[in-house]
């Protein structure tokens, strides 16, 4: 029972229209609702005005569509287009959210700004009519706020907000920015084409500017005059790999920077700083160009190679069998034992003893270890219940493949040496035999003997200055002036050619009992561990 009166008393009734069993149960929008009342002993037929309304009712979310970037690289002010969405025709408004991929942390948005405002606003629209169809608008995004000077992939996140509820937030593809102005380089050809070239290094003078100021990594090439550039990589990742490939560099027709070095004395002025007098007199030359972040190297004091783990203040190694140089030979890869019937691969600093990292390991009794052609993994030779095999281990990733094994083609004995032939094929020095292994057909691994009768061969390396020759080490060969010698093995023809090594003073073997070989000097120092005669299980490095 209500009260009225002759001008009318206004009521509010509060209806859980989503509890009705033929409404949606999220309140979600529903169009062409007609909602009327009626009143004891009043009208009764249905009024639009008098007593009734046609309504909808309820709300859905509004709806972000069509938000597509352009593919090709923007800068500056970049135009996007999208359409919003609401199904009850409502008053909206839209936030633009940028994200750099790889950022850290990622899939942190920032606030877009809009172009040609002072501040960025928490929408880059505000209280547009989002109709039931779908509404166009286009967002323009100042770029050079936003990501000035810079370069980068991005993607967009918009988000509609009606009075009543937040919709989804839509991401675009992949946007590259680019708002870096591109570095230029000037080669001063006129002062390059007279250099009389006398010590085997041209200089090759030129400038660098860079509108930003940026560091920026120079690569030269070089050309006959009836050749093109050849076309270098298209990424920095793919340069940086072919820098670092001999092969590619060739392909590439890249300038090779020659060494410059200046020497002189080290004056210890404290645990970390030391006094170079040669910048002020002879070196004087390094200071124009700047010294900081060049490198200085400390040399020994002898040039005779030193042991150096009594200096260590721990020695991580326990049993190690080979050793392979890394680069400059600062660090090195030790094939260590440290248990029985296991073996690992580690990064050792050589100056100081400490581990880097341990690269791998694997079950056996480590034999020997050498690089694989290419330089990007090594071989470790070992034996497993007194047979041997080879496995790959991948230096960037420590992953461990194994190649091939006694079972795999027949041949027992034990492996004392390995010199890679490729990815696929390596020598080795088999029991008395220098061996052939090819694993090119990994369901079909090979074995081929080019050498047998031999007295203990030991070391094996290639020859670079012989294509297609090898040097071996025999180290129980009975000669005339002792035990013990190192040939050269023409690998097609199976020749042998004895190197001859006289003792410093013209009388005795210089090479006696040889074991592990190595190579310095780009192939022409040959260097041999040899055992001593005394009995005593010493050895020594012979140059």
């Amino acid at each position: 029972t209500l009260a009225t009166s002759a001008q009318g008393v206004e009521y509010t009734l509060q209806w859980d229209f989503a509890a009705e069993s033929d409404l949606p149960d999220d309140a979600s929008y529903v169009p062409g609702i007609q909602v009327f009342g009626t009143v004891a002993g009043g009208i009764q037929e249905i009024q639009i005005g008098a007593n009734a309304a046609a309504t909808g009712l309820g709300n859905d979310p509004p709806v972000v569509v069509d938000a597509v970037v352009p593919a090709t690289e923007v800068d500056g002010i970049v135009g996007i287009a999208f359409s919003v969405a609401d199904s009850s025709d409502d008053i909206v408004n839209v936030r633009v959210e940028y994200d750099v991929i790889g950022d850290v942390p990622d899939a942190q948005w920032r606030l877009a700004r809009p172009a040609l405002v002072e501040s960025t606003p928490d929408f880059a629209f505000d209280g547009v009519l989002a109709r039931a169809d779908g509404s166009a608008l286009e967002f323009f995004w100042d770029t050079d706020v936003d990501l000035a000077e810079l370069e980068r992939d991005v993607r967009l996140r918009f988000t509609a907000v009606d009075p009543v509820v937040e919709g989804a937030g839509v991401e675009t593809a992949t946007l590259h920015v680019d708002n870096n102005a591109a570095p230029i380089a000037v080669l001063h050809d006129g002062l390059l084409v007279t250099n009389p070239d006398q010590r085997r290094g041209i200089p090759i003078p030129f400038s660098v500017t860079d509108e930003e100021g940026d560091e920026v990594e120079l690569i030269f090439q070089w050309r006959r005059p009836d050749e093109a550039f050849p076309t270098l990589p298209t990424t920095p990742a793919l340069i940086h790999a072919a820098l670092a490939d001999p092969k590619q560099r060739q392909e590439l027709h890249i300038c090779s920077e020659f060494p410059r070095t200046v020497s002189g004395h080290v004056v210890p002025v404290d645990a970390t700083t030391v006094e170079l007098p040669e910048l002020a007199s002879s070196a004087a030359h390094v200071l124009a160009n700047g010294i900081v972040g060049r490198e200085l190297e400390i040399l020994r004091a002898s040039k005779r190679p030193e042991p150096v783990a009594s200096r260590w203040t721990s020695n991580p190694l326990h049993s190690p069998s080979a050793a392979l140089p890394i680069g400059a030979g600062l660090n090195a890869l030790v094939l260590d034992a440290p248990s029985n019937g296991s073996w690992r691969v580690v990064e050792i600093e050589l100056a100081t003893g400490a581990l880097v990292r341990e690269l791998a390991t694997g079950p056996g009794l480590p034999s020997i270890a050498t690089w694989e052609r290419g330089g990007e993994s090594i071989l470790v030779a070992s034996a497993v219940s007194f047979a041997w095999r080879i496995d790959r281990v991948d230096v960037e990733s420590g992953a461990v493949t194994p190649l091939i094994s006694a079972g795999d083609v027949g041949r027992p004995g034990r492996i004392r040496g390995v010199a890679s032939l490729g990815t696929h094929a390596a020598l080795v020095t088999l029991g008395d035999k220098l061996v052939r292994l090819d694993w090119a057909v990994s369901t079909n691994p090979r074995a081929a003997t080019l050498l047998d009768a031999l007295a203990a061969p030991w070391g094996v390396v290639l020859d670079p200055l012989r294509e297609g020759w090898a040097y071996v080490a025999e180290h129980d060969a009975l000669g005339p002036d002792g035990i013990g010698r190192v040939v050269s093995v023409d690998l097609e023809t199976h020749t042998v050619e004895p190197i001859i090594a006289a003792a410093s003073g013209g009388t005795g073997a210089r090479l006696s009992r040889p074991r592990d070989l190595a190579l310095a000097r780009h192939g022409s120092r040959l260097l041999v561990l040899c055992d001593l005669d005394s009995g005593l299980g010493e050895s020594e490095l012979r140059a």
